[in-house]
């Protein structure tokens, strides 16, 4: 009969890196798997598990197992965290993109005709409020709804050019205007 408290050998133990792929494959959402390697969580989860081989050798096979998981577990979280992160991220840097794109519009609108500074500021003003509204979409979302409001798409087109379906690109919509409605009041009224 094998010894539970043997020290287990977690760089060759197959079995084990299966089961701690199958746990991460749980834990971590289907949206964000195309985007996480799998592999990588659980690589982490065993490097950690060797740098802390001191404090698990005294402890029981099934402590130790427990410990994977929890630390697993710690590896994903900070994975969805990183990922949220460089996802606000990536949003504020669009909607700055989008806000400097308006604001060449308006001057190139602005060239042939010159309304106040004052006019000028406030259509500046009413575009960043806009650029702000859109920064709160989703990304799927924010992709029709300027593709379809800016860039002056059909539903069909929209949906071509994002690769998604026709329906996809109107339930996008549907959820989108009210937001971007109710996103707009609210910074209306805080002027």
């Amino acid at each position: 009969m094998a010894n539970e408290n043997a020290e287990p050998d977690w760089a060759n133990n197959q079995q084990l890196r299966d089961l701690l792929m199958l746990r991460a494959g749980r834990l971590i959402h289907p949206g964000l798997r195309q985007r996480v390697s799998l592999s990588d969580l659980v690589q982490e989860t065993m490097v950690r598990a060797v740098k802390n081989g001191d404090k698990l050798a005294n402890r029981s096979w099934a402590d130790q197992q427990g410990w994977l998981f929890k630390t697993l577990k710690n590896v994903v979280r900070e994975q969805v965290r990183n990922h949220c992160r460089e996802c606000r991220d990536a949003r504020q840097e669009e909607s700055l993109l989008f806000t400097n794109a308006v604001s060449e519009i308006i001057e190139r609108e602005v060239e042939g005709s010159m309304p106040s500074p004052d006019v000028l500021a406030a259509r500046r003003e009413e575009w960043q409020r806009v650029a702000n509204a859109i920064a709160q979409l989703t990304l799927e979302q924010r992709n029709v709804a300027e593709a379809h409001f800016l860039d002056g798409l059909t539903h069909k087109e929209c949906a071509q050019h994002l690769g998604l379906t026709e329906g996809q690109v109107k339930g996008h919509l549907k959820r989108a205007v009210p937001l971007l409605r109710r996103r707009l009041s609210e910074l209306g009224s805080e002027q």
